[in-house]
C-alpha cells in the first residue's frame, strides 16, 4: 500500500536548558522534531517533540505530543540511547 512519512529533526546548541553554561559544557544538546505519517488506511498522524541528548553521555529523553487529523492524541516521554557519532 502507499504511505507518506516525513521526519524532521533540528539540533540546538543553546535553546532552553543549554542556556546554562555548565549544562552546555557537559555535552547536553537539545532537539526539536516533527514527524508525520499518512497511509491509505490511517488518519494523518503527527508527532511534535522536544528532546535532550547525551544525558550521562549515553541517553536521550524526549517529550512527545501526538495528533490524529488535527485532534490532540497522546503525550509521552521516550527514553532511548543517544546514537550521535562524530559530532
Amino acid at each position: 500500500s502507499n504511505y507518506v512519512s516525513i521526519l524532521t529533526h533540528t539540533r540546538f546548541r543553546k535553546l532552553l536548558v543549554t542556556q546554562i553554561p555548565a549544562i552546555r559544557l557537559i555535552g547536553i544538546k537539545e532537539n526539536i522534531f516533527v514527524n508525520y505519517l499518512k497511509t491509505d488506511y490511517s488518519p494523518h498522524y503527527y508527532e511534535i517533540g522536544y528532546g535532550i541528548e547525551n544525558v550521562f553521555r549515553l541517553f536521550r529523553i524526549e517529550l512527545v505530543q501526538s495528533f490524529y487529523d488535527n485532534e490532540i492524541g497522546d503525550f509521552g516521554v521516550r527514553i532511548g540511547v543517544s546514537t550521535s557519532f562524530g559530532d
